[in-house]
């Protein structure tokens, strides 16, 4: 199924830094306007197209799928290094946390989990890529997004995280994540997933590192917007959290940039 949102992230990959930069400034100010459409009125859209999406009777995730996938370890490239700091975190402190809120501390469940995955349905496509690891902090459900190094930016990773809530966020979708305790317990019927971007060995030097003030700047607006135009639909949107960490350090610290209320 392909929503506007979809099609606008998939876009996204192919501009440069500074292309993807200016693409910000003008959903900024078409939010700030209340020019149509704007990112918001995507995500519902995309929300409203995916309703009808309804694969409850199979897991996100197969044994066989999971069984291909490349052990992680400290040897790790990029993601995979990151995923494995975050298990020995939680190993070692019963949990992840993120310095400077200390009553937040998250539990890692689970990598590359792809949302649309649709076995024996003639969609090759269905099970490839996904959500970098999903997580929960009580019965808040989390959807992460890991950027290392020159890998993307947070502007490319809300849009990114924004069109995975789309496919995450339904009613199937949800009953769907409970059936197979996707999140390791039930995150009820209506939860409010935040949203973890996590710049790793970031260089917040040149246009990269002034997108980090503007992605917040958007994601404020954005939840502004939903809040105010689509009260029904803004409850699926928790807290949006700026991360950063270095993947040098051991154990991994994760810092809040910033955090979206």
């Amino acid at each position: 199924m392909t929503t506007r949102l979809r099609i606008f992230y998939e876009n996204l990959k192919c501009l440069s830094t500074a292309e993807q930069k200016r693409e910000c400034e003008k959903i900024l100010d078409a939010l700030k306007a209340k020019s149509e459409p704007t990112l918001a009125t995507w995500f519902c859209d995309a929300l409203d197209t995916m309703k009808d999406f309804n694969n409850v009777d199979q897991p996100f995730l197969d044994k066989e799928s999971t069984a291909r996938r490349k052990p992680i370890g400290p040897d790790s490239p990029n993601t995979g290094n990151v995923i494995w700091l975050l298990c020995e975190e939680q190993k070692s402190k019963g949990g992840i946390h993120v310095s400077g809120i200390p009553e937040y501390c998250f539990q890692y469940i689970e990598r590359e989990v792809p949302p649309m995955r649709v076995a024996n349905g003639n969609q090759p496509k269905s099970g490839a890529g996904g959500i970098d690891y999903i997580a929960r902090c009580g019965q808040t459900p989390i959807l992460g997004e890991i950027k290392v190094e020159s890998d993307g930016n947070p502007f490319y990773a809300f849009v990114q995280l924004l069109t995975y809530l789309s496919e995450m966020a339904t009613i199937n979708q949800v009953k769907r994540a409970n059936k197979y305790k996707l999140f390791g317990e039930s995150i009820g019927e209506s939860p409010a997933f935040d949203l973890h971007m996590m710049l790793v060995d970031f260089n917040d030097r040149g246009e990269k590192g002034g997108m980090v003030k503007s992605t917040q700047e958007l994601a404020r607006e954005f939840k502004k917007r939903l809040q105010e135009d689509f009260p029904k639909i803004a409850g699926v949107l928790g807290r949006i959290f700026c991360l950063t960490a270095c993947s040098k350090e051991k154990p991994l610290e994760l810092i809040a940039k910033w955090v979206e209320e």
